[in-house]
Order: structure tokens, then C-alpha cells, then sequence
């Protein structure tokens, strides 16, 4: 729609010269023969061929420039969304790591709880029993020493 407007500007402005002339000065009127009309009417035909071409080749230039950008948009993205893949495999890996660590040590544990018998159980509690009874039994008899 711009570049139709502006082809009509073009020719309006080429008839404009071509009936008062390029120096804005009103000629007299004379008349015009039909070979003149024809070079006018070539001259003109020219102009806006000329004009045309620049303004495709003014838009190829911004249509090829946009499409380029969107390329490099496009190949930035390409790699993001590849270290993106790359980095959710890693945690994924980290995370398979850590499932696995979790049931070596729950195995580990469940191990060490059924390795314990009932009689290494009471004996150890008894111990420990002891050990506090005796304890108890030396802090009551301090109190009496004192006095």
C-alpha cells in the first residue's frame, strides 16, 4: 500500500514537471506533439521501473535481515534447549545416584538390626542397667559421706 502511494506521488510529480516544466516556471503554451508524449510518457515509464526496484530491493534487504535474526533466535534457542536436555539428564543421573546409595544403606541397616540377637539385646540392656544402678548406688552413698 506505501510502495502504491508512493508510485503514484512518483507520477503525479513526472506529469507535474511535464506540463509546467522543471523550473516551476509556467511555459507558454505550445503544442505538444505526439513523439514527445511518447518520450515524456518513456521517461516517466523509466522513473517508476527505477523506483520499483529500489524499493523491492530496500525490502528484500529488511525481509533477508529479519529472516536472519529469526535464524540466530532460532539456533540460540536450538542450543539452550539442548544444554537444558543435557543438564536434566545430569540431575537425573544424580538423582538414580542418590536412590541407589539410599537402598545400599537401608540395606545396610536392616542388615545390622538382624544381625543383633535377642540374647546380645538383653545383654547389652542389663549391662547398661549395671552400669546406672551403680551409678545411682555411688551417688546415694556421697550424701551420707558428707555429713
Amino acid at each position: 500500500m506505501k510502495n502504491c502511494f508512493s508510485l503514484k506521488l512518483g507520477l503525479l510529480l513526472l506529469l507535474g514537471m511535464f506540463f509546467y516544466g522543471c523550473d516551476g516556471q509556467e511555459k507558454k503554451k505550445k503544442a505538444i506533439s505526439p513523439d514527445e508524449v511518447l518520450e515524456k510518457t518513456q521517461e516517466a515509464l523509466e522513473l517508476s521501473k527505477k523506483f520499483f526496484l529500489q524499493e523491492k530491493e530496500a525490502f528484500e534487504k529488511k525481509a533477508h535481515e529479519r529472516l536472519e535474526k529469526l535464524r540466530e533466535k532460532i539456533e540460540r534457542l536450538k542450543k539452550t534447549a539442548i544444554n537444558a536436555e543435557e543438564g536434566i539428564e545430569e540431575i537425573q543421573n544424580h538423582l538414580e545416584q542418590l536412590d541407589k546409595r539410599e537402598k545400599e544403606l537401608k540395606e545396610k541397616l536392616d542388615g545390622i538390626q538382624n544381625q543383633i540377637s535377642l540374647d546380645e539385646l538383653q545383654k547389652g540392656f542389663d549391662d547398661a542397667m549395671k552400669k546406672l544402678e551403680d551409678f545411682q548406688h555411688h551417688a546415694d552413698k556421697k550424701p551420707n559421706e558428707i555429713k
